[in-house]
């Protein structure tokens, strides 16, 4: 396992991450838990392969060593795999939301890929969520969907959806990026009359003051805009978009 330089290649593609980061956070994981079991301090070193040091004091003197990856017993390899997994896992994480937390607060177009009955949970994949070919999977809860869209989403179904956070957490012990959808929020009609806006160059500012939705929104903007970018959002909402300028 710590003897190739494949391996780096294999967990950078499997996590997500550059190999140097790789490196990092396995020297990282080898050095705690190697100095935690073995009762001295250990340094993990890549030089094309893992290298382990041990420093070790002995009559008032540090004596170096050298530690045969070979020669670590299987119950401490077990440890050492699941400790880089686990740091592998929080790099690619925080790195995600570094990469994601931006969007917070902005449409982004996603298709359902399953709806749970017992809950009432949506989940959404959003492909290309920042323009770096980055994909999520998202979460829409029984709160913040259309009323009378609950119940009657579809898998394969596309819609856009207003993201309120993104945010990593340990779900179940393990690390994970949450990020959640909403329909029936107002930011999803500003959003969407933004978007409609910018591709005809125009800059109106809009805020939406009220939303009851799949009925209404209740939208004030610096200026009248196009009567087609009001339609086409009221199409998309399948509501009443009443813009007051």
């Amino acid at each position: 396992m710590l003897q190739t330089a494949d391996w780096i290649d294999e967990l950078s593609n499997k996590y997500r991450l550059s190999e140097q980061a790789v490196k990092e956070e396995t020297e990282k994981a080898l050095s705690v838990v190697l100095t935690k079991r073995l009762g001295f301090e250990v340094e993990a070193v890549f030089n094309g392969n893992f290298e382990l040091w041990g420093y070790k004091e002995r009559y008032g003197d540090i004596r170096t060593m050298q530690i045969m990856p070979e020669k670590i017993k299987k119950g401490l390899m077990r440890e050492i795999k699941y400790s880089i997994a686990n740091a592998l896992l929080i790099r690619s994480v925080m790195e995600d939301y570094e990469l994601h937390k931006h969007k917070m607060k902005t449409v982004v177009y996603g298709t359902i890929i399953r709806q749970k009955s017992d809950d009432g949970f949506v989940y959404v994949y959003i492909q290309d969520i920042d323009g770096r070919n980055n994909n999520v999977a998202a979460v829409m809860d029984w709160a913040h969907q259309t009323p009378k869209e609950r119940g009657r989403y579809m898998e394969g179904q596309t819609l856009p959806f207003y993201i309120l956070n993104v945010k990593p957490l340990l779900l179940q012990g393990i690390p994970r990026l949450e990020v959640n959808l909403s329909r029936n929020s107002k930011g999803l009609t500003e959003g969407l009359l933004r978007k409609e806006l910018i591709d005809k160059n125009l800059n109106i500012k809009v805020s939406c003051t009220r939303r009851l939705a799949g009925a209404f929104s209740e939208v004030e903007a610096s200026e009248r805009m196009p009567r087609e970018c009001i339609k086409k959002v009221s199409d998309e909402l399948k509501e009443r978009v009443i813009v007051k300028w």
